[in-house]
């Protein structure tokens, strides 16, 4: 009697284990490659913050003599700045630091 309680009970466990840690599968989500720019040189560094004030991120990176930015939605590149050093760009860091809903861009280069 003592064996067919201990295995009922570690029944009645397993299956309320099983049934409390079912999650349904959640669907898997898709990808798809969109290449925005096939000239960039080097591509350093990359950064994503609302440079124009639309509520939209847009994507900054640093390039080789370039800074660049892609605009959200239409990825249509814009230069922000470039040729400051002889040497390559290397880094960027973007932060809407005054609040302003726009993003400052610190660089870095040689």
């Amino acid at each position: 009697m003592v064996k067919q309680i201990e295995i009922i009970f570690f029944t009645g466990i397993f299956l309320w284990a099983t049934a409390c840690s079912y999650q349904p599968e959640e669907p898997k989500p898709q990808f798809q490659k969109q290449v925005i720019d096939d000239k960039v040189q080097i591509g350093y560094g990359l950064g994503i913050g609302d440079v124009d004030g639309d509520g939209k991120n847009d994507i900054l990176l640093a390039d080789k003599k370039q800074f660049v930015g892609y605009r959200n939605p239409d990825w249509q590149r814009f230069v922000m700045i470039e040729n400051l050093t002889e040497k390559d760009n290397v880094c960027l860091a973007v932060r809407d630091i005054d609040g302003d809903g726009k993003v400052e861009v610190a660089v870095g280069a040689q």
